[in-house]
């Protein structure tokens, strides 16, 4: 008998409800679209584990609902009948944490998710049961970060990865310097600059694909160096370190500042490391079992200059950053992305260009009027797993059986395809 593995669903950075239980009744504190209180969320200069404000506990709540429908169609799609069901679980998490011990946690998922499966009858003769990993936007990292660690013990089938920024996002810089961008959304909010200076995980989405952060002159720029980290983020620190740390005297909130700073962008560059350096068969993954599925044709920004020299760098941000030079016009130009994450920083950089599978907007169908009005505000990269198409790829990797309609684009500049997708349906730019 086939056993069809269970599947976790892993959202991006800031799709889960963050909740501080410490109250007698739970306060949410932090969701997409209603409450967001900076204030609470801000994480501790003496302890980066910890809330800044205490006391407090605040831990992860439920998913954002634009992983709803994903969830559904998976639940429905992979179960070959009614009273089979295959198990599909959501894994919320603090995505204000260090991806690496996010990575950690999700190992421990994997291990209740398996025993729990098992415990269903009609999975109680399957041996060496593993499961099904889909990350969208930061879960791939997570993804990625938990099979670089357990390596071969990692009990997983097969990957599917949506819009992962393998290589960073200049978004992620744009937030730390000015509260905004479009990881969070664009409005500004109160001390929503501050909380995000204190939160590891967005330093780890920094960008690092050649060309995205250069001088005046053109030269490549290490955004790991702290040297080349605008001052005024220093500045910001230092006070936080003033309102928050019960050990540090006058005379040294600064070089604790700065101490903070270098341990979140060392941390960083560590877990860039490790994407680069991360080989799927270390973890007994084939490559034919991980799908890449990449949106491109939305104006995204794909370079920053830091102006200054070193030690005392600007971060030049503008609009003319927005690019898009993909179409008919340059079909195989890679100065594109969905939006948020540009193509240069989501290709995975272990896997080969002809595995990768790119999708654009013009894949919403025509009943999908809602979600094209949902793209338009609030951007293509954060509507992805919403996308029907999107639905149907892993829906069609997972189970290949699966005779759902699917196509897709190749990478841009890319000579050849070959999809881990049996039958996927090529189209054009």
């Amino acid at each position: 008998m086939r056993f069809q593995n269970p599947v976790i669903v892993i959202p991006g950075i800031t799709a889960t409800d963050l909740v501080d239980d410490y109250p007698l009744k739970a306060d949410e504190i932090w969701t997409m679209l209603f409450n967001k209180e900076y204030d609470r969320v801000a994480l501790h200069p003496d302890d980066l584990r910890y809330e800044a404000v205490e006391p407090a506990h605040v831990v992860a709540g439920q998913l954002f609902p634009i992983y709803n429908d994903l969830i559904r169609a998976l639940r429905h799609e992979l179960s070959e009948r009614a009273d089979r069901p295959t198990p599909v679980f959501a894994f919320p998490y603090d995505w204000r944490m260090d991806v690496r011990s996010t990575a950690t946690r999700l190992g421990d998922f994997i291990d209740e998710v398996i025993a729990r499966t098992r415990l269903l009858r009609h999975y109680g003769k399957a041996d060496d049961l593993a499961v099904d990993l889909v990350g969208h936007s930061m879960g791939g990292l997570v993804i990625t970060e938990y099979l670089a660690q357990r390596g071969r013990r990692s009990r997983v089938g097969k990957v599917v990865t949506i819009g992962t920024p393998y290589l960073g996002s200049i978004e992620a810089i744009v937030k730390i310097t000015t509260g905004m961008s479009l990881i969070t959304g664009p409005e500004p909010r109160e001390r929503e600059r501050e909380a995000a200076r204190v939160t590891p995980a967005l330093y780890q989405l920094f960008p690092s694909f050649d060309g995205a952060t250069v001088d005046s002159g053109g030269a490549d720029v290490d955004i790991f160096d702290a040297a080349n980290i605008q001052g005024s983020i220093v500045d910001s620190l230092t006070e936080f370190v003033r309102l928050y740390s019960v050990s540090t005297r006058h005379d040294e909130r600064r070089n604790h500042a700065v101490r903070i700073l270098d341990d979140m962008l060392d941390g960083a560059r560590r877990h860039r490391q490790n994407i680069m350096s991360f080989r799927t068969v270390a973890a007994g993954i084939r490559q034919d079992d991980w799908l890449a599925i990449i949106g491109v044709g939305e104006r995204t920004r794909v370079q920053m200059t830091l102006t200054g020299t070193h030690g005392q760098r600007r971060f030049a941000i503008n609009e003319q950053q927005f690019v898009n030079d993909l179409g008919r016009r340059d079909p195989r130009s890679q100065r594109t992305g969905d939006g948020t994450v540009p193509l240069a920083g989501a290709i995975p950089p272990f896997l080969p260009a002809t595995r990768l599978v790119c999708v654009k907007d013009d894949d919403l169908e025509f009943l999908e009027l809602r979600d094209r009005l949902m793209v338009g505000l609030g951007g293509f990269h954060g509507l992805l797993p919403r996308i029907n198409l999107v639905q149907r790829l892993v829906t069609r990797h997972l189970r290949p059986d699966y005779r759902g309609p699917v196509w897709g684009r190749r990478l841009p500049g890319a000579r050849t395809w070959n999809p881990p997708i049996e039958g996927i349906e090529e189209r054009g730019y």
